[in-house]
Formats: C-alpha cells, sequence, structure tokens
C-alpha cells in the first residue's frame, strides 16, 4: 500500500510560452519512477486515451499525441502502439477495459488480466490517459513582429488547459505500477491578418431614421479565436507524466551525476 501511494505524484506541465506558465512540479524524494532497465527491457503498450462524457470519436488524435510524445521524449524504450495493441487483444477486452477506464478512473482486474494475457509477448509495461476536465481561457501575449524580431506586438490567445490522469500498469504483475495527475495547456493565436476596429475610426448606423437623433454607440467588439484541439493540451501533459513517472535514462542520470 505504500508503495502504490508513494507511486501517485501531483505534477504541473502547462505547455504554450514557457514564460507564462509555470514548469512541471518535481517529484518528490518518496515518489517511485519505473527504472530505466525495467523500461528498455520490457517495452511500454499505448492502451488508449479516453476522456470523461466523450464519444469515441476523439480519441484518435489523443492517442497519438501520447503516442509521438513518447516516442520523442524517450525513443529508447521499446513502444507499441495502440493499433499493434489492438490487434492483439480481442474485441471484448479492447471495448471493456477503455470503457471501465473512462466510466471509473481504473482498470478492472478482469480486463486487466485479460490484456495481460495478449500482451505478455509483446510488452511489460502499458500506459494509459484519461483527461478528466478541460478549460478554455483566452489571454493576450506578446508575440515577435516576424521570427527573431525584437519587435513585438499583442495578439489575442485562446488556450485550451486539460487535467490529464495517467496510469501505467506492470502487465507481467498485473498490477498499477505509477500514476499521477497532470495539467496541459495548448495555445492559439489570433491571425496575424486579424485586427480589432481602431478606436479613433468613426462607427456610423441608423436602424430608422428616427434613430438619427440618438448618438450611436457601436456595439462591443471581441476578437473570437479559436481554442486549439485537446490533443494541443494533452501533449505536455503526457510530457510532465513521462518525466516523473520514468527514470531518467543512463546517459542523462550520468551527465546528471557529473556536475
Amino acid at each position: 500500500m505504500k508503495a502504490a501511494a508513494a507511486s501517485i505524484l501531483l505534477a504541473l506541465a502547462l505547455g504554450g510560452c514557457a514564460g507564462h506558465h509555470p514548469p512541471p512540479q518535481a517529484p518528490t524524494a518518496s515518489s517511485i519512477r519505473i527504472p530505466e532497465d525495467d523500461l528498455r527491457s520490457g517495452g511500454i503498450a499505448v492502451l488508449g486515451v479516453v476522456q470523461v462524457g466523450e464519444v469515441d470519436q476523439v480519441r484518435p488524435p489523443l492517442v497519438a499525441a501520447l503516442d509521438s510524445v513518447l516516442a520523442a521524449k524517450r525513443p529508447e524504450i521499446p513502444r507499441f502502439t495502440q493499433r499493434q495493441v489492438r490487434a492483439a487483444v480481442d474485441d471484448s477486452t479492447a471495448r471493456f477495459l477503455l470503457l471501465g477506464y473512462q466510466l471509473h478512473g481504473r482498470v478492472e482486474d478482469a480486463w486487466l488480466a485479460r490484456a495481460a494475457d495478449s500482451l505478455h509477448d509483446m510488452a511489460r509495461f502499458g500506459i494509459l490517459a484519461r483527461v478528466r476536465s478541460t478549460h478554455v481561457r483566452y489571454a493576450d501575449r506578446e508575440r515577435p513582429i516576424h521570427p527573431g524580431s525584437r519587435e513585438t506586438r499583442t495578439v489575442h490567445a485562446a488556450l485550451m488547459e486539460a487535467h490529464v490522469v495517467v496510469h501505467i500498469y506492470d502487465l507481467r504483475a498485473r498490477t498499477l505500477r505509477a500514476s499521477g495527475e497532470f495539467v496541459g495547456v495548448g495555445e492559439r493565436d489570433a491571425r496575424p491578418d486579424s485586427v480589432l476596429p481602431h478606436p479613433d475610426r468613426p462607427v456610423v448606423g441608423w436602424s430608422e431614421p428616427e434613430d438619427r437623433n440618438v448618438p450611436f454607440t457601436p456595439p462591443t467588439r471581441v476578437l473570437e479565436v479559436e481554442p486549439p484541439p485537446l490533443a494541443a493540451a494533452v501533449g505536455p501533459a503526457v510530457a510532465a507524466a513521462i518525466d516523473s513517472l520514468f527514470a531518467l535514462p543512463d546517459s542523462t542520470a550520468a551527465r546528471a551525476g557529473a556536475r
């Protein structure tokens, strides 16, 4: 129980501009990271990504975000895609494992055992992610007028924030090995050619002739920015999970020890 509790780490991974968000919280001394040797020798299977209250169609881009971040950050770990996993397990296991995880935030023992039976020759570990909640907010950002330029301009940006729980299961032991909740943020700026009406430019418009005796007050104009896709926020959250729950690669650990 103590080991299971120690393996649960809460960290923050806020994407977008590094200067606007705090860095991911560092793991505590009591947190348990999966050893590098186990990851290298066992490999990890992408079991899936779900979202509370979602429909099936939104899963593929979220799975792609998890898979691409895992490949980019830890290329030395053997990785098996959800497509490979899906081909190895039967339809019932694939469906009900994810459904239970989506509804309850954990994998039921029976479906974990069935998945482990099908995947034991493929990978030792399985990774799952669950988008618990999302939030869209807006903010102004200072961006260079041109790449490399010191001159900036203010742009309106939409931010997609996602709270993501990541679970890593040991398929050999059929137990939860590590988990944590992480926050990722993706940003999207307004188009460079999008501008608000000039405040000094007169605006003329009346609906009826008698309205001309009434001073015209133009309506408030708000520049709308479409939020980025949810996958843009899931990626940073997964990156923080990997940093927090996986032991450092041997080369990184050696460089850190030499400092």
